[in-house]
């Protein structure tokens, strides 16, 4: 088929008549992506104005092939004219998609020419913000995330959390977020005194527990339960949250505690 003829009769046809009463549109006759602005504009329906475009990209398919620039023009207005108006149908779509698939994969991918690639670092080299642009940046990024709260905020979150458990899943991606990240002595300090026991040897509601080693040896322990972990080699921390929640502890490399 000589899809250029046919374009043309279409054009001639849109040109010679008085245009519908219907929703019309404005079609270059000579596509401004290649030969710029000009004048040449004719008055086509919905429909016509779709088959006008899927003309031209057969046409120039067909006269300079898939790979020539001016082709690759008329396959990204057609691309861009299905997806603004919903024009299509699904052989169209279908086959104008693969073909905007092979435009910007692989080495054709603009992103990826030499050329391009040359262009983006001249133009990002040296780039330097001024102070107006960066308090302007600041200013966005007031009230999202990494920024600080009030207290109004941090309030309405504690009583949105008051009573809520953390799941295992949640526990786990926050241990993952926390890896490697160092403590001040500060916040060191107030979690030990938030997290210290209430137990030792010198508090006077010290309670008694029976701690069974891995050779099934039983030791009696009343307080100074960190000292006696520290002796035997043993995860404090594992003993300390059996006591904690009252409860027979998990086994630490063969031991064992539970309250007497």
């Amino acid at each position: 088929m000589n899809y250029l003829k046919v374009y043309c009769n279409l054009i001639r046809k849109a040109e010679n008549r008085t245009p519908p009463e219907d929703y019309t549109e404005k079609h270059h006759t000579f596509p401004k992506s290649i030969f710029g602005n000009n004048n040449r504009i004719v008055i086509l329906t919905l429909r016509e104005h779709y088959i006008a475009h899927c003309l031209l990209v057969k046409a120039f398919a067909k006269r300079y092939g898939v790979d020539n620039t001016n082709t690759k023009k008329m396959i990204n207005a057609l691309w861009c004219m299905s997806n603004k108006n919903k024009y299509s149908n699904s052989h169209i779509y279908e086959s104008l998609r693969k073909q905007v698939v092979e435009l910007y994969t692989g080495e054709n991918n603009p992103a990826k020419r030499p050329e391009i690639r040359e262009k983006i670092s001249k133009a990002n080299t040296g780039r330097v913000h001024t102070e107006e642009t960066k308090n302007n940046m600041s200013k966005a990024k007031k009230g999202k995330r990494g920024t600080p709260k009030s207290e109004e905020t941090r309030e309405k979150i504690r009583k949105a959390l008051t009573g809520k458990t953390v799941s295992e899943e949640v526990r786990k991606k926050l241990s993952e977020i926390n890896k490697g990240k160092k403590l001040s002595q500060e916040i060191k300090n107030k979690i030990s005194q938030n997290i210290t026991p209430k137990f030792g040897k010198d508090n006077p509601n010290s309670k008694t527990w029976k701690i069974v080693s891995p050779e099934n040896e039983e030791y009696i322990i009343t307080g100074a339960l960190k000292e006696f972990c520290k002796s035997q080699n043993i995860s404090y921390a594992t003993m300390s949250a059996a006591i904690k929640y009252d409860r027979r502890g998990p086994r630490r490399n063969g031991w064992s505690i539970e309250k007497v």
